[in-house]
């Protein structure tokens, strides 16, 4: 019962870590100096059409990043943040077709190769968008190794532990941020410093 809570934690906090740590790596940070963020938004506004929600001539979005040279933009960040989420959608599927469909696999059933296979293309697609996405070259206290490819493995690895998990953690989980929610819900923001002092 402890094992299981621990790993539960510890799933959760390595996945909200790598995730920080990659929209920071690739430049969607808070800290980064208001004339680079304004700048920033300039060459957004001027790359697209406001009436368009791709980019020139009908391009895919994400192509936008080749053209705004090396440095990263919030743009950027934001398609690696996006994919970042998507990606622990389809490690989710991908694992549990592993996990809950191993036999059918063995089998050959044409419907569990089928989700193997789709959750496994999508897995490529979100991948090749992350790496093709610049990354900030500014020197940060901690930085984690080996970006895009690390925290990629640690999602995949957080999300097939979660699958793992056993009904009864699941339901301690979700009664445990029920009480956390409501705690802050009723009391939290009511009693909050940084709402008075706003």
């Amino acid at each position: 019962m402890n094992n299981d809570r621990q790993t539960d934690s510890t799933a959760d906090g390595s996945a909200a870590k790598t995730i920080a740590t990659s929209r920071r790596q690739y430049g969607a940070t808070d800290n980064m100096d208001a004339e680079g963020i304004e700048a920033n938004k300039d060459n957004d506004d001027d790359d697209v059409p406001a009436t368009s929600g791709g980019g020139e001539n009908g391009e895919p979005p994400w192509t936008r990043s080749s053209r705004s040279g090396p440095d990263p933009t919030l743009y950027t960040g934001r398609v690696v943040t996006c994919n970042c989420l998507l990606l622990f959608v389809w490690f989710f599927g991908f694992n549990s077709t592993i996990l809950f469909a191993f036999d059918q696999l063995l089998d050959k059933h044409p419907l569990a190769i089928f989700s193997c296979c789709f959750f496994g293309l999508l897995i490529l697609i979100s991948v090749g968008i992350i790496y093709s996405m610049p990354q900030n070259k500014k020197q940060f206290g901690f930085m984690a190794p080996c970006v895009p490819a690390l925290p990629i493995v640690a999602i995949y690895a957080n999300t097939f532990l979660m699958l793992k998990l056993s009904n009864l953690t699941w339901i301690r989980f979700g009664l445990w941020m029920a009480i956390g929610g409501a705690i802050y819900v009723f009391y939290g923001i009511r009693n909050s410093k940084a709402k008075k002092t706003n």
